[in-house]
């Protein structure tokens, strides 16, 4: 790397099969509900350490306002940016992860792999593995077992305090909530998915997905519920979750995917043998799509509102029209310094920014590297970054190998919340009003208007 550069880190996010038979459970209509389990019947758990974080403050800190709300209780926005800080963190690190394939998805130095939030932002679920072990029995290398018992850890999103653990049968690669009832969907590295009426701690359904060799390493429900999607092998399916026959679809050579939020769309980046291109697929599925010009484009995702769809690409970020599919804006992100870099796509707010991580370089003997988030606005450009020192910044030399390592971060869905993973440390994040403030600076499009 060279000096005085940005690098861009967001989250890593986001097929013909048979299903196994349907258990006779029928899935649970009630609303969600908390989870509780009685001491006698849970297993073996050691209680995560008291959340500890540190941050320093690389700006100068303007007054704050006398605080008005508990940590954690405001929406990330721009005015309450510059108090974003670590409410918890947890380590789950592998100390014997084999380094000799960092650079491969045999590489497995955290024991938590799937994550995602409860609809009502009050749980955190981990898929987790105590001892994961590369399955060097698989020529390619992909899959790994669990030496210990494959868990669901259940927590509480705003403490980090375990509520609840859930047996798999292989390590939960991923986990997905439903929108609006208490089932989760978790899947698994053996390729099944498991769902589980959360009220009464049951496993009432098993589906198959049908990838050879990494499992289902991504689900999700549609915003309405109906569909679950499963992504492993560059293989997409589409299943109706609730009522035979469950398996709607199958598509080959999908990368990443994303529901629009009315639940209509299904938009898709999908890998030809040279090139690549975005398909949106009706829904319910039929098979049939439309094509939108992503280019190079290695992930996509729809604004809140459903008006935009974005193609995100290693040097830009192209927006569409997700009605019509025509280009509005394509941004790259040179605009907001030399020789600036992007891993994956940013979250989107309910005012329809983006959310990014930021990492600022300056010389190359510099101890300490300015990093912090983002909001970008994709309609104009322009972007509001707040210098804060966080678990993302490093030394020079480390600097390169934190790149390309496994970062995710997602939303809860209230938006008060944000989680990062980042090599087993767990952190989750929200507004800290007792903070000093930061003062954004803008970086991109800044002109007037």
């Amino acid at each position: 790397m060279r000096p005085s550069q940005f690098i861009l880190l967001g989250p890593m996010f986001i097929m013909t099969s048979a299903c196994a038979a349907p258990q006779t459970d029928a899935p649970p209509e009630a609303a969600p509900a908390a989870v509780t389990v009685a001491p006698s019947a849970m297993p073996s758990q050691t209680k995560p350490a008291e959340p500890t974080s540190t941050l320093t403050v690389a700006a100068t800190a303007t007054a704050s306002p006398t605080p008005t709300a508990a940590p954690g209780t405001l929406p990330i926005r721009a005015e309450t940016l510059g108090q974003l800080r670590p409410l918890w963190s947890q380590e789950y690190v592998v100390e014997e992860a084999d380094e000799s394939c960092y650079l491969m998805d045999c590489y497995a130095p955290s024991q938590v792999f799937g994550v995602d939030f409860s609809p009502d932002g009050s749980q955190l679920a981990l898929g987790y593995c105590e001892a994961p072990r590369e399955n060097r029995s698989n020529p390619r290398h992909y899959r790994f077992y669990c030496e210990s018992t494959p868990q669901v850890l259940l927590l509480d999103a705003a403490t980090g305090e375990e509520i609840a653990r859930i047996e798999t049968g292989d390590i939960p690669l991923s986990v997905a909530f439903h929108p609006e009832r208490p089932i989760a969907a978790l899947g698994l590295a053996n390729r099944d998915i498991e769902l589980w009426d959360l009220e009464e701690m049951t496993e009432f359904r098993t589906l198959s997905h049908s990838s050879k060799r990494t499992g289902v390493e991504r689900l999700g429900f549609s915003p309405d519920g109906a569909w679950l999607m499963s992504l492993g092998d560059n293989q997409l399916q589409l299943w109706n979750w609730e009522d035979p026959p469950f398996l709607q679809g199958t598509v080959d050579n999908i990368w990443r995917a994303a529901f629009s939020p009315d639940g209509q769309n299904l938009a898709t980046i999908w890998l030809g043998e040279q090139l690549v291109r975005g398909r949106v697929y009706d829904l319910p599925f039929t098979g049939k799509f439309s094509e939108v010009a992503t280019g190079g484009a290695f992930t996509v995702a729809y604004s809140p509102d459903g008006s935009l769809l974005i193609g995100v690409r290693s040097d830009g970020t192209s927006v569409f029209d997700a009605a019509t599919g025509k280009l509005i804006n394509e941004y790259a992100y040179d605009a907001l310094g030399p020789e600036t870099s992007l891993t994956q796509t940013g979250l989107f707010t309910a005012n329809g920014s983006l959310l990014w991580h930021v990492a600022e370089f300056g010389a190359a003997d510099a101890a300490e590297i300015t990093c912090g988030p983002m909001l970008w606005d994709p309609r104009t450009g322009k972007g509001m970054y707040a210098r804060l020192l966080d678990e993302t910044c490093f030394d020079w030399e480390t600097g390169f190998a934190y790149a390309i390592s496994r970062l995710e971060r997602i939303f809860g869905p209230d938006q008060r919340l944000l989680l990062t993973l980042n090599d087993g440390q767990l952190q989750v994040w929200g507004v800290d009003p007792a903070q000093p403030a930061v003062e954004p600076v803008c970086l991109g499009m800044c002109g007037e208007g």
